[in-house]
């Protein structure tokens, strides 16, 4: 299955850097990774009397954050495979759809990582500064959102629903 390059060549670089940034503060919370995170002073930074890793917030976002790369990779994936099925043409709407919803997945998970790493976040001395710059620009760059959204509801309306 191809995903490089064509039509969703946009697709797998905003996933890499979501996953890269999902890493950031999703692994340094887990033991394994303890002489890591002792190293970037991450055990040390507590919320309300406790470390960040035993936060509920905290948790939920390294969850939810999993859950949407998964599913964006998932529709990038499914995508790839009609494509080299049935062709590019017989794919469109899922083409659109993975440029959608990979690209604004991407910003999310890298918000959500700014968010747990504080001020730091925000520093331009971090890669998380220029993954956000990256993931905005790349909504953009390969057309607004709202071009794609007319494309796969066009798509939908004239097949009839989804298959």
């Amino acid at each position: 299955m191809r995903v490089g390059k064509g039509a969703l060549a946009p697709c797998p670089p905003p996933l890499s850097v979501a996953r890269n940034a999902w890493a950031r503060f999703a692994l340094p919370t887990l033991p394994y990774f303890r002489l890591w995170r002792d190293h970037h002073g991450l055990s040390t930074r507590t919320a309300f009397g406790k470390p960040l890793a035993e936060q509920g917030s905290v948790r939920e976002d390294i969850a939810l954050s999993f859950c949407e790369i998964a599913q964006a990779r998932l529709l990038t994936l499914q995508a790839a495979d009609k494509m080299d099925r049935e062709g590019n043409k017989a794919a469109r709407d899922l083409i659109a759809a993975a440029k959608i919803v990979v690209p604004s997945m991407a910003a999310r998970v890298i918000d959500r990582a700014i968010q747990i790493h504080g001020a730091a976040g925000v520093s331009q001395d971090t890669f998380l500064a220029r993954a956000y710059v990256y993931a905005r620009f790349i909504r953009i760059g390969d057309g607004p959102d709202q071009v794609h959204l007319a494309a796969v509801g066009k798509e939908l309306i004239k097949r009839g629903g989804v298959e």
